[in-house]
This record gives structure tokens, sequence and C-alpha cells, in this order.
């Protein structure tokens, strides 16, 4: 019969330093890290903001809301959208070492995909979002004005041509204001 060995290994990640010493990563006690200000993709508290922000627009205009998750199961994808029977889909986004700008154009695109939205009411949603995201007088993502943001992506699968039929999903106009629904 063999004894069973039990090894305990102390995870570096969440001990702290002795007082006065360095960490294991060469950095000071308070010295920024990798969520500190020089990190190059978004936080889980930028993405969940993003998500709240723009699930909340949607809901308003009476749009349907995927939910949404991060990272996407596959890797080396930006974005996922997993479409399942009578619920909601589910969208997910990388955000470790993507802009936060990326992230949130790909959640603002994932209600447009979803709701297969027409390119009109696209454009409007997309307008309100990038608005409720980025209020006047708060700073843009990159410190570049509102004309820098991205620029729409193509909706693939779900585009309609001239003269093809528009979607049958409910209009922002709660979300945007009746007067901005022709």
């Amino acid at each position: 019969m063999s004894s069973a060995r039990l090894h305990v290994v102390q995870n570096p990640i969440h001990r702290s330093p002795a007082p006065g010493r360095r960490a294991e990563s060469g950095r000071g006690v308070g010295e920024a890290g990798p969520a500190g200000p020089e990190r190059p993709g978004a936080s889980a508290t930028e993405f969940s903001e993003t998500v709240r922000n723009v699930v909340s627009l949607a809901r308003k205009g009476g749009l349907e809301v995927p939910v949404f998750r991060s990272p996407p199961r596959h890797p080396g994808v930006d974005r996922t959208i997993r479409w399942r029977n009578g619920r909601p889909p589910v969208v997910a986004i990388a955000r470790g070492e993507r802009p936060l700008a990326a992230v949130q154009a790909d959640a603002i695109e994932a209600i447009v995909v979803v709701n297969r939205l027409d390119e009109r009411r696209a454009g409007r949603f997309r307008h309100a979002a990038w608005a409720a995201l980025h209020p006047a007088g708060s700073p843009s993502v990159s410190g570049a004005d509102s004309a820098d943001r991205p620029a729409p992506v193509a909706l693939g699968r779900h585009d309609t041509a001239p003269g093809e039929a528009t979607s049958d999903a409910p209009p922002v106009a709660s979300a945007l204001g009746a007067d901005q629904v022709a």
C-alpha cells in the first residue's frame, strides 16, 4: 500500500512581501503592476461596466439582450456568438490584450447582430451606445475625440441588401427618443 504525499505550494501571487521588501516581480510594494496604467488590455471592471451600460441601453430600447462573458472558449479569437435554441445567445469577448475601445465596439456590435438591426437602426443604436459609454465632458478611451472611435464593422450574415426585408426586432425608440425614430 503506497502512502499519498501532499505537496503544498504557496502561490506567490497571493503572498505579500515582508514589509519593506520587494515583490518577486521586482517591483516594490505600491508600484504599478499588471493592473497599473501601463497594462495593454481592458480590465475585468472595464469589461463589466461596458456590458452593464450597453445592456441597459438595449433593454430600454426593448431589444434582446445576450449573455456576455470573457474570454471566448476558443483561443485566438476576439469574439464569438453562440446561438442557443429558445435561450439568449452567449457573446464571448476577449479583453486581455485588446484596447478598451475594441472591447466596447464588440459589445455594441453584439447587440446589433443578436437583434439583426437594419442599417438605420444599427447606426442609431451604435451612436446612442457610444454616447452612453462616453458621456459629453468625459475623457474618451484614448484621449481622442468621438470622431476617432472605431468605425462600425460589417454585420456578416445578418446584413440586408437594398430592397431586402429588414429586421423584425423591436425599434430602439425608447432608448433613442421618439423624435429620432422616423
